[in-house]
């Protein structure tokens, strides 16, 4: 007879002896496990899985920051024009990555880097259609903008800065501004 209790394992009826279980080398085997390799299959053109994808890891650490549910607006349908604003998040949580600190205003990209210039940026930003993502900023909601491909750490923070300084141009005291690539996506979604 083997009992499970709070994380031991005891073994036999009369034996007192706890034996801890290793579930962290379960998980793997019970779990899927997200690599950023797995990225790939987003580049799909339409945008849709990775929105999904994102929106879904989103709210599951929303929900575990205990952020209402209500709070959460997300759209899945990536040819409604959106204001430059994929996700909504009202507010924040004690998430000690900084993610979800605060409310956020989330854009996601499922295209190369290389395909998300200065110009790219600006346009998702300043653009005429991308009101409604300034008007956020302007409340003090951080800027989120979540790309299909990994890089190098010097350019991811390289094209951080420029958003930072595009982000800063619509409203000087916004929160800081991040860029989340795959490498970044997996290690949340798992």
């Amino acid at each position: 007879m083997t009992v499970l209790l709070d994380g031991a394992r005891i073994r036999g009826e009369d034996s007192l002896k706890v034996q801890p279980v290793d579930f962290l080398n379960r998980v793997p085997n019970m779990l899927p496990f997200i690599t950023p390799e797995n990225f790939r299959i987003f580049l799909d053109g339409t945008g849709k899985p990775f929105t999904q994808f994102v929106d879904s890891v989103v709210r599951a650490s929303a929900s575990m920051l205990n952020i209402p549910s209500p709070d959460v607006h997300t759209n899945v349908r990536v040819n409604v024009p959106d204001g430059g604003v994929d996700t909504q998040v009202d507010r924040g949580g004690g998430d000690s990555c900084g993610r979800l600190v605060g409310p956020t205003l989330w854009q996601y990209k499922a295209r190369r880097f290389t395909e998300i210039t200065k110009a790219a940026i600006e346009e998702e930003i300043l653009g005429s259609s991308k009101e409604y993502a300034r008007d956020l900023i302007r409340k003090g909601y951080a800027y989120r903008l979540c790309i299909c491909e990994d890089t190098s750490a010097s350019q991811k923070l390289a094209k951080q800065e420029e958003l930072n300084r595009i982000v800063h141009q619509v409203y000087p005291d916004s929160p800081p501004a991040l860029i989340l690539l795959p490498t970044d996506l997996a290690d949340w979604a798992n």
